[in-house]
């Protein structure tokens, strides 16, 4: 990412925080049970905020000026609500047309 950056040092820079994934099973062979996907669940909302997190500290640390940090999530008004985040997700992979 330091590279990245470092091409538009003076420039604005947008990041665009990555989307939870995998919320519905992607086939009846790799099924998981309620409890599985709740797990799941739990444990990409917590590494998505811990790369939020690292993001910014990387950025404070080495004194990366210009950059808007977008999350998704936070933007739809879904934060941490699995319910509400499948709810803006046609599929795993894209938001609905809303």
């Amino acid at each position: 990412m330091e590279n990245v950056l470092a091409l538009v040092a003076k420039g604005l820079k947008l990041l665009v925080c990555p989307l939870v994934r995998f919320t519905m099973d992607c086939s009846k062979e790799h099924m998981r049970t309620d409890r599985e996907k709740e797990e799941d669940r739990k444990r990409q909302m917590k590494e998505l905020w811990e790369l939020r997190r690292a993001v910014k500290t990387f950025l404070v640390v080495n004194k990366i000026k210009n950059v808007v940090m977008v999350d998704p999530l936070a933007a739809l008004g879904v934060g941490s609500d699995m319910v509400k985040a499948r709810e803006i997700m046609a599929d795993n992979f894209h938001l609905t047309k809303e």
